[in-house]
């Protein structure tokens, strides 16, 4: 049984997209008064930052206006991630001790504000299908951030930590020497250097943390011999291919990883009979090339293939 610590915001939500899109939108709407203070019209000066005042070039007052706008409904409709709880709620079900750990904005205050913050985070787990208890929902403050995680990671002897903040990364682990940390990879620190002697691996996908953490993974599968799976109930038939499903998308994405860890530069297509409603934004989230359904329609065949051959000029017959 392992400790994996998640942060919350540029982890489970994607925090850039969302201060890209919204940002935009409150400085369309108020530029105008904004502009009699600062001289000025805010647009977007970096577009990969992790936070408003270096996205738009604003001050402090600014931001901080921003979130008083849009705080709650962030906290309450942000999307999670695709796959984020499908993957936590696996190694939850492992009997792994999974916690959410964030610096959300007012949450760590004790006050009316920030127990009403608190509360929402609670039930924006519950909505987004994370099954994990609320026990398990921590918080911490905006200032010195890093340290109270590192502290907080010693305290409770956590395994593994999730995080998209560098510094934070580089805290935790340095104070505790045995613990390993991936980097969820955002445009605001894709070019991230980790030093050699602090054990991080980036990653864009949840299913890596997954098989990384469960190691024997596949072994928690037990596949039933046709004759005995009649004598399963209808909750049982419905477990066992549900697990069965799940195993294999974990052993296709696993595939998919190490060949690409071995040949960068490889394209690889994803073939199946799973083509369900968002089986192809599934496959492409987890790091494909692309996606074809089977059974195979030529056309889309031939698109696959003019679209990823390295000649142009091939003849398709």
């Amino acid at each position: 049984m392992e400790k994996i610590v998640f942060d919350i915001d540029g982890v489970l939500t994607d925090l850039n997209l969302f201060l890209l899109e919204y940002g935009r939108n409150y400085f369309e709407l108020n530029n105008g008064k904004l502009k009699e203070k600062y001289d000025k019209k805010f647009t977007v000066v970096d577009e990969n930052a992790s936070n408003l005042k270096d996205m738009f070039g604003c001050d402090s007052e600014i931001e901080k206006d921003f979130w008083t706008k849009n705080l709650l409904f962030y906290t309450k409709m942000v999307e999670a991630r695709i796959g984020a709880s499908g993957y936590i709620n696996k190694l939850i079900e492992d009997k792994n001790e999974v916690y959410l750990l964030s610096a959300r904005i007012k949450a760590y205050d004790d006050d009316v504000v920030g127990r009403m913050i608190k509360k929402m985070v609670i039930k924006w787990a519950s909505s987004s299908n994370i099954k994990i208890n609320r026990e398990n929902i921590h918080f911490c403050p905006l200032e010195n951030t890093k340290e109270f995680k590192a502290e907080w990671c010693k305290e409770n002897n956590a395994d593994y930590i999730i995080e998209d903040t560098p510094e934070n990364l580089i805290e935790v682990l340095t104070r505790n020497p045995n613990m390993k940390g991936y980097l969820y990879e955002t445009p605001y620190n894709k070019d991230f250097v980790i030093p050699e002697n602090i054990n991080i691996k980036k990653t864009t996908h949840f299913s890596q943390i997954y098989c990384d953490i469960s190691k024997n993974y596949t072994n928690y599968f037990r596949e039933i011999p046709l004759e005995e799976r009649s004598k399963l109930t209808l909750e049982e038939t419905e477990k066992y291919y549900n697990d069965l499903r799940f195993k294999n998308k974990l052993l296709e994405t696993e595939t998919m990883h190490f060949l690409k860890g071995k040949l960068e530069k490889m394209l690889i297509i994803v073939l199946t009979a799973n083509a369900v409603d968002g089986a192809k934004e599934h496959y492409i989230d987890e790091g494909f090339d692309d996606y074809i359904a089977k059974p195979t329609i030529r056309k889309e065949l031939d698109r696959i293939l003019k679209n990823n051959l390295i000649y142009n000029d091939v003849e398709l017959l």
